[in-house]
Parts: C-alpha cells; sequence; structure tokens
C-alpha cells in the first residue's frame, strides 16, 4: 500500500480524536464489513469511543464477524428533528414559548390556509458529531445514503479519512487506497500497521474472513504473495479461520477444505451381490496377451461324477 503524502497529517488527527465514526458504503459484501469492524475494533484497543453505521442492515452472511452487532443504521442523535408536509406560502410564522417545564412550539398557518394536521408529523433525529469519520469501501460520498445526505455537515467539521481498494477521486481528507491489493481487508490490515495500532484475535479473524471471502480462499487470480504475508501474520495474532459453508448435494463442504463425498448404491441394490465385470475379453484379447482354449479349462470327468459315503466307507 502507497500511504498518502498526508499520512503523518492522518496520523496527528488520530492522536487528537477521541469520536469517531466507522462508516460502511450501503450494500456492502463480507469483506468491506470485515475491514471496517476489524478497523473499529483496533481504534476501541486505544480507547477511542467509536461508533459504526451502515445505511443498509447487516445480513446474515455477515454474522460471524465480531462487532456486528455494533453497526447502526442511524448516526445522528443530538437533534429533534420535527417533519410534516409543507405547502408553499401555507405557513405565517413558526414560534415556541415555555410553561414550567414544557417546551411547546407553535406552528401558525397563513389566513385562509389548512391547520396542520399532527397526524402527518413525523419524528427523527440528526446532528451526528464526531472528530474523525473513516469511509470504508465508497467510491463516492454519495454511496453512504442517508448517512451523508443528513448529515453533511459532519463531514465538514470532521477529519474524514476514505478506505478503498479503488483509485478513485479524492472526497476526503486522506485517501487510503491500494489497486494492488486484494481486498479491502489487506488495505484495512496494512493501514493499521502503519498506525501502529494494535492487531487482537478478533479484529485478525476478521481480516482473515474478508480476505479468504475476496479471494475465494485463495484462488482468485489477484491473490499475491502479499495476501500469504499478511495471513501469515494474522494467524500469529490470533486470527481463526472461518470458512463460509457451502452445499454439495445434500452435504455442506467448507470452502477451503477437500470435501469427502461418500458414494453408497440404491437401496434397492443394498445386500445383492453383483457379477464381476471381467476386465478384458477372451475373443479379443489385447496383443501381447494370450488365452489358453476352452478344453483346458474343463475338469476332469471324475470330478463331476457322483460321490457315495456310507459310514466311513468311500465307494
Amino acid at each position: 500500500m502507497a500511504l498518502p503524502q498526508d499520512f503523518s497529517q492522518l496520523k496527528e488527527a488520530l492522536a487528537k480524536a477521541n469520536d469517531i465514526y466507522m462508516l460502511i458504503a450501503e450494500n456492502p459484501n463480507p469483506d468491506t464489513v470485515a475491514g471496517a469492524l476489524a478497523l473499529y475494533l483496533s481504534l476501541k484497543e486505544v480507547g477511542k469511543n467509536v461508533l459504526v453505521g451502515c445505511q443498509s442492515p447487516m445480513r446474515v452472511e455477515f454474522s460471524r464477524l465480531v462487532g456486528v452487532d455494533k453497526v447502526t443504521t442511524k448516526i445522528g442523535s443530538r437533534n429533534l428533528v420535527i417533519s410534516f408536509d409543507y405547502y408553499q406560502d401555507s405557513i405565517d410564522k413558526v414560534s415556541y414559548h415555555v410553561e414550567g417545564k414544557m417546551f411547546n412550539l407553535m406552528v401558525q398557518p397563513k389566513t385562509g390556509a389548512k391547520p396542520l394536521n399532527p397526524a402527518n408529523v413525523k419524528y427523527s433525529y440528526s446532528g451526528a458529531a464526531a472528530d474523525m469519520v473513516f469511509i470504508v469501501g465508497a467510491t463516492t460520498l454519495d454511496n453512504l445514503g442517508d448517512l451523508y445526505r443528513l448529515e453533511r455537515k459532519l463531514f465538514d467539521e470532521a477529519y474524514t479519512v476514505g478506505v478503498s481498494r479503488f483509485q478513485v477521486a479524492a472526497y476526503a481528507q486522506t485517501m487510503v487506497t491500494d489497486p494492488q491489493a486484494s481486498s479491502v481487508s489487506e488495505v484495512v490490515f496494512q493501514l493499521v500497521k502503519a498506525l501502529e495500532l494494535s492487531v487482537s484475535g478478533d479484529s485478525a479473524s476478521n481480516l482473515l474472513f474478508g480476505i479468504e471471502y475476496a479471494t475465494q480462499s485463495f484462488s482468485a487470480a489477484t491473490t499475491s504473495a502479499t495476501v500469504f504475508e499478511a495471513v501469515a501474520e494474522l494467524l500469529k495474532a490470533g486470527g481463526r479461520r472461518q470458512f463460509p459453508a457451502v452445499t454439495v448435494g445434500e452435504k455442506k463442504a467448507v470452502v477451503g477444505e477437500p470435501s469427502q463425498v461418500r458414494v453408497t448404491e440404491p437401496a434397492a441394490d443394498r445386500g445383492v451381490m453383483k457379477p464381476m465385470t471381467p476386465a478384458m475379453s477372451a475373443k479379443n484379447p489385447p496383443q501381447g496377451v494370450t488365452t489358453q482354449n476352452q478344453s483346458d479349462d474343463k475338469p476332469p470327468e471324475e470330478w463331476l461324477q457322483p460321490k457315495i459315503f456310507r459310514g466311513s466307507t468311500k465307494v
């Protein structure tokens, strides 16, 4: 991975940051989620407050990843937003007054306009705030969905870092990319080492899962020597390999391990001895193979005569 020129600036910003957002592009694959959660765990190890967000809900295939239960679809929770249908020139003014401990917001319609229908009022939260934002697996900020559209101010105020396999137009203050990498998880691993963060067993397990998914258990053309070097380091760090299960016939095999398939005969044939099929025909033997005459194969005639036993005397 080629480190960005302003990498020292990134390290300095990380040292000062306390609240960090880890945002994942919507509709992510297991590799992207694995890389983001691995970075999340490494940042938690050094005492950072980290929130992980993704517009898309997490799928069952991510269930083996450590920390997947921490991913939320909403990141703003500071400001209460009150929304309702608005018609042009229908509102005269908006005001508020406080009665005791009750805050009252008043929306006054213009003369002749219909009053606001309480059934159409919606409530939500916004106002995300963080010192640093990592954006994982996105090519543009729009890939974050509502996490970006509803919180644009966050991206103007926080130090932003884009992490991707692909060389894309810069959408963050620091871009960490590597077109030669096999996976997002591989890029994240190189970033974690460059930031001198620790890699726990759980973090290493997530990265192994992402790398194996992206490389199809090391069978993809993008699998380079660097991949195996990273895998070796992750295993030494306590990483555990977790293979996605695939179905072979009625049995499930594990990707990366040889499948042991036992062939059984139909039930109707069980217990029935089948005649052995001759390996070659006697009529047309291969060249160089001689055969005996059929007469030579006949047993002596006395063998075919019946034998009678009476007592101990043989007749």
